[in-house]
């Protein structure tokens, strides 16, 4: 059975993957890292390759998805983490996505060098939607409105810039890319505060509730700068009501 996004990993295509991120460590998302693999595994390398048609997007793309699909299974029905605030939830989800792939660095760093290339460009912004879409499904958010979009905007650029510093983290227990993660959740959640009370000041101004004004956070509102003593104001006649000549 050919890999695809849309369905589930198999067993045999989770095996492979795994074996084959062991490989691609040292060898790169190539040919060679997953014919190795099948070998080790004992599986027909052609067999292997027909599975992942499209190499190396197929392997790396697949890899991404037993992460989210660990990821998900890792959070089912365990009430410690059901019992955190949304916020922390995403927090500890983001943190065991890295703790799972603590032994794959190198591999994922090899997989987003070949995500980087402008042709794959459209398969990585899907990949990391299917990431952040899992993180929010499993907090517990179940918006259908613009929020869900929003919410998941806010998360790719969180878990995107947290990914480079776990790439690079050699903090003990990973303190070093928890503290940037947890910096990062506050800074969104501060921007989607504001981004709320626009969208309420909004439907209020329609409503004609509210001056347009009033609604407008003050980060975005232009200074009053005050006229100097010495500045005399001109009107459209000239100082002091003459005709300009």
């Amino acid at each position: 059975m050919q890999f695809s996004t849309k369905t589930p990993l198999t067993d045999l295509q989770k095996r492979l993957i795994d074996k084959t991120a062991e490989v691609a460590a040292f060898d790169g998302w190539t040919d060679t890292a997953l014919r190795q693999a099948a070998e080790e595994l004992e599986i027909d390398p052609a067999v292997a390759f027909d599975i992942f048609h499209h190499r190396p997007i197929d392997l790396i793309l697949a890899h991404s998805c037993l992460g989210d699909e660990r990821l998900i299974e890792a959070t089912s029905g365990h009430e410690w983490f059901e019992n955190q605030k949304v916020r922390d939830k995403i927090k500890s989800l983001i943190m065991m996505r890295f703790d799972q792939h603590q032994h794959e660095r190198e591999a994922i760093r090899r997989g987003l060098s070949v995500l980087a290339l402008p042709q794959y460009a459209p398969a990585a912004s899907k990949a990391l939607y299917r990431t952040v879409d899992a993180m929010w499904r499993v907090a517990g958010d179940t918006a259908t409105d613009y929020n869900k979009h929003t919410k998941r905007l806010l998360l790719s650029g969180v878990y995107s810039s947290s990914l480079l510093v776990w790439l690079n983290d050699q903090s003990e227990d990973l303190a070093t890319t928890e503290a940037f993660v947890r910096r990062r959740i506050d800074n969104v959640l501060f921007v989607f505060g504001k981004i709320g009370k626009v969208r309420d000041g909004v439907k209020s101004g329609l409503r004609g509730d509210l001056r347009p004004s009033s609604f407008v956070p003050s980060f975005f509102k232009p200074p009053f700068v005050r006229p100097r003593s010495d500045e005399t104001p001109q009107g459209p006649q000239g100082p002091q009501g003459e005709s300009p000549s």
